[in-house]
């Protein structure tokens, strides 16, 4: 400690550091040199920064929980004490906020392992403190700073000057000022008031951020003191700030209300109870979707409590559809609603086991050739691996099975777990529409003579013979046996749309034009022998 001192800066912090990391190796076997820390604290100008080597010393002693006096030859404790009071008046800072803090030290140890509270030590720091508030406020408001980091109660006897004095603070004396604030103990009266009157709205909103996130956490510890009323009042500056670049800003932000979500739940019968519960909600909705990983988490954490949603699947769906959404947050509605969905997922048993026993690097890989063919466009929602439809042709159907067994491309479904749109087999198919099974394409055979329909007409016409007397008493030639059904794929299935019969060269043209037409819309044509 004899040698710490230097004129270089840098050889006198690498000093301390050698100095600090053999205290913490060696503190129980150690015995610390105070007539050394007390030459350097006492033989010092106020003009100098030699103090500080001095005041550095006994903060590592303090720091590593030593005792900050042994006897020495001309100086009591209370005499090297007050060594540490003279410095909070020197010129320069390094040197007086240093000795603020470690006299704050000095304070906690004493009211720790002494129980000391009052006495000559603490009046020499407020008489100091007193003179310089009125002198030097830069310094008293660094020096009450430095000391409230380890002992806050101390800046209890200036809060008023520090309330008075905090409109016309700028810059870092500003946030040393809101930093003494919010180390203040939870006891003081009326600060709300005070800091309302103060301009509490404008720093919450202020651009510097580190002023915005001091007077939220105000605002933050003052909540359980606040009337509806007051909470109304601050409110709408607090969500602002919800949208804020600053990460600890918005943290902040969700903490607050997190508190006023979950005390005013019960709160909504009154008009601003429910003000206060809407405004909150729809902000934390809002965290849902925020840009930072962990607030999203924070929030989300928040909501997905048993608390606030059933843990019962069915239930937490209703109670999301009933009470999360709002206008401002539709276009993540549907997000942050699987997410909470999802989550149940994660209280399964089986939720960290692998679905599968092997990974996909040892699965093996083969080339499969996938049909390109036109008329696979219409069947898009046809499983690709599964025929349930037979009205593709011969060629098409024997190449993509071929391939496939080639390939050997395990099925999709290994049983059928649909009902088939088309029996291959001859069965009858079932008509969603009409709820009930019709075999469209069961053979049909006629008398070889003519056929004459007194029955009411049909849209399909089973032709027995090459002449037909239609119901109106006409008659005409037929041509080869042959019925065209046009059905039409939809999401659901395959419908029935239409069935004609051609009743002459004309009818023919005309329904292999439709026929094509209708291909390119979707429509499937069938030409089913009768």
């Amino acid at each position: 400690m004899r040698n710490v001192k230097h004129d270089s800066r840098p050889v006198f912090r690498n000093h301390l550091e050698v100095v600090k990391t053999l205290v913490e190796c060696w503190r129980d076997r150690i015995d610390i040199p105070t007539q050394v820390i007390y030459d350097n604290l006492a033989n010092v100008s106020a003009s100098t920064k030699e103090g500080a080597v001095g005041v550095q010393l006994l903060g590592i002693v303090l720091a590593n929980g030593l005792p900050l006096y042994s006897p020495i030859p001309g100086a009591d404790r209370e005499k090297f004490l007050l060594t540490l009071v003279k410095l909070l008046s020197n010129k320069y800072k390094e040197v007086y906020a240093a000795a603020g803090e470690v006299l704050g030290m000095v304070f906690k140890y004493l009211a720790e392992k002494e129980s000391i509270t009052e006495g000559d030590l603490h009046e020499a720091v407020i008489a100091e403190l007193s003179v310089m508030q009125t002198t030097t406020k830069g310094n008293f408001i660094t020096c009450i700073q430095a000391l409230t980091i380890h002992y806050p109660p101390i800046a209890h006897r200036f809060v008023n000057k520090l309330l008075f004095m905090l409109p016309g603070l700028h810059g870092t004396y500003k946030t040393q000022c809101l930093e003494i604030i919010l180390a203040l103990p939870d006891t003081i009266s009326s600060l709300y008031f005070e800091l309302r009157d103060k301009g509490l709205l404008g720093m919450i909103t202020h651009r510097n951020e580190l002023t915005q996130q001091l007077v939220l956490k105000i605002v933050s510890r003052l909540l359980k003191d606040l009337q509806p009323a007051d909470l109304l009042y601050i409110l709408p500056a607090v969500t602002s700030v919800a949208s804020h670049p600053h990460y600890q800003c918005r943290q902040t932000v969700y903490d607050i209300l997190m508190w006023i979500y979950d005390n005013y739940r019960g709160e909504t019968q009154t008009e601003e109870g429910q003000k206060i519960f809407s405004a909150a909600k729809e902000t934390l909705l809002q965290g849902l979707y925020d840009s930072e990983e962990p607030l999203r988490l924070i929030v989300t954490n928040f909501w997905a409590d048993e608390t606030r949603l059933q843990t019962a699947t069915v239930d937490r769906l209703v109670a999301i559809m009933q009470g999360m959404y709002t206008p401002s947050s539709e276009t993540k509605f549907l997000t942050y609603t699987t997410s909470l969905l999802m989550q149940m997922t994660s209280r399964s048993p089986d939720y960290n086991r692998s679905i599968f026993d092997h990974p996909l690097s040892d699965c093996r890989f083969q080339e499969y050739s996938i049909s390109t063919a036109w008329r696979r466009r219409h069947a898009a929602l046809t499983p690709l691996f599964a025929d349930t439809l037979v009205s593709e042709s011969a060629e098409e159907s024997s190449s993509v099975t071929s391939t496939a067994r080639s390939a050997e491309v395990r099925a999709t479904l290994p049983a059928a777990q649909f009902t088939p749109t088309l029996d291959a087999a001859g069965g009858s198919t079932y008509n969603w529409l009409t709820q009930s099974s019709l075999d469209t394409f069961a053979d049909v055979s006629l008398a070889p003579a003519s056929v004459s329909s007194s029955s009411s007409s049909s849209s399909s016409i089973n032709i027995g013979s090459s002449l037909i007397t239609m119901s109106n008493g006409s008659s005409f030639t037929a041509f080869p046996k042959f019925t065209v059904h046009f059905l039409s794929l939809s999401l659901y299935g395959v419908m029935n749309f239409d069935t004609r019969v051609p009743s002459s060269a004309n009818d023919v043209t005309r329904m292999l034009s439709l026929s094509l037409s209708l291909s390119s819309l979707g429509f499937v044509p069938f030409v089913c022998e009768a």
